[in-house]
């Protein structure tokens, strides 16, 4: 094999193309780099917002919060890391974060078993394959240093289009299961069909990721039969770019609204950003799914659905109320809507 500049290529380089080692061709960068800074510019706007939201105006910084903090640093990770084995094994953290910001969010939407039940078993999910996915981009390779030292010829790796195939089946699941579950609730509720119907946008908005990953997954495995991927990675990184921003942004849609009738409250068609019911007002509170008023004393969570106002129980008396009610439901985080 020829040489250039004094070193030997691992693999040939395609006919016609000159070797140079200090001023490699590159493509798709000045794409890549637009893509990262806008990406991330807008990611961390949406993200401030909802954090600004939550410990400033509402103050309480939740566990589904946290999830979304730490898919935002894994996001940036997997955009500046420069290697390919590590970029691929925190993609799998960064997706299951930014899952499980909304399926946690999700557990406080409705007391009802089947949802609740519905979400648990999301949330066991996302955990269980995101944690077999990172450890088996890890150790794909036995010896595992086979993973990037396409040197070694001795020992095996496991089947990676498969393992592509499983974490986009497995990815494009979880974004179907949260686009559909929130929808018999939404559709069930006492609102004018226009707020039903950004209700159901935003859901839907929430679920562009699923769009992402088809592409994606696509273009892998057309790059796994190219003998030299980090030449062809180009056109995938962009697309995991997107993913990884679009995670977070969409994350931070539920709080867009009380941020909003905060700052811009004519915006959101009230007078002001304090407005409330009156005391001694005719507005109730009502549970998604729940017949009727419950008497429970409930503290104010000022995350907002669309036009609804969540309201969830405090977390001391979640602990007091730890047995279930009269429909064998527990009443812990339980959930209030208020009608507008």
């Amino acid at each position: 094999m020829s040489s250039a500049n004094g070193v030997v290529p691992v693999i040939p380089a395609p006919e016609g193309y000159p070797v140079d080692f200090s001023h490699p061709k590159r493509q798709g960068v000045t794409e890549t780099y637009w893509i990262v800074a806008v990406g991330n510019f807008l990611a961390l706007l949406f993200l401030g917002q909802k954090i600004y939201t939550k410990t400033v105006i509402d103050r309480r910084f939740q566990i589904d919060d946290a999830c979304h903090v730490a898919a935002w640093v894994t996001s940036i990770a997997i955009q500046v890391v420069l290697s390919l084995l590590v970029a691929t094994a925190i993609y799998a953290p960064c997706t299951g974060f930014a899952k499980l910001t909304l399926f946690i969010f999700y557990r406080r939407l409705s007391p009802q078993t089947w949802f609740r039940r519905a979400v648990h078993v999301s949330i066991l999910l996302v955990i269980s394959y995101t944690t077999g996915i990172f450890f088996s981009v890890i150790f794909a390779c036995t010896p595992v240093e086979k993973s990037w030292d396409i040197a070694i010829t001795t020992g095996s790796c496991i089947n990676r289009p498969a393992l592509y195939i499983s974490t986009a089946v497995l990815t494009v699941s979880t974004d179907t299961v949260l686009l559909l579950l929130p929808v018999p609730m939404v559709l069930k509720l006492q609102m004018p069909p226009l707020q039903k119907a950004g209700l159901l946008l935003m859901f839907a908005i929430g679920s562009l990721t699923m769009v992402t990953s088809i592409i994606r997954l696509k273009i892998i495995l057309r790059m796994m039969t190219e003998i030299d991927r980090p030449w062809v990675a180009a056109l995938p990184g962009i697309w995991i770019c997107i993913e990884a921003n679009l995670m977070i942004i969409c994350g931070s849609f539920p709080t867009i609204h009380r941020f909003f009738r905060q700052f811009a409250p004519r915006m959101m068609g009230e007078a002001s950003a304090n407005s409330g019911p009156q005391p001694g007002g005719s507005k109730s509170l009502r549970t998604f799914g729940d017949p009727g008023p419950k008497k429970r004393r409930y503290d104010k969570f000022g995350e907002s659905v669309g036009d609804l106002d969540i309201a969830v129980l405090d977390g001391e008396e979640q602990h007091a109320s730890d047995s279930p009610n009269d429909d064998g439901e527990h009443p812990e985080d339980d959930v209030s809507v208020k009608e507008k």
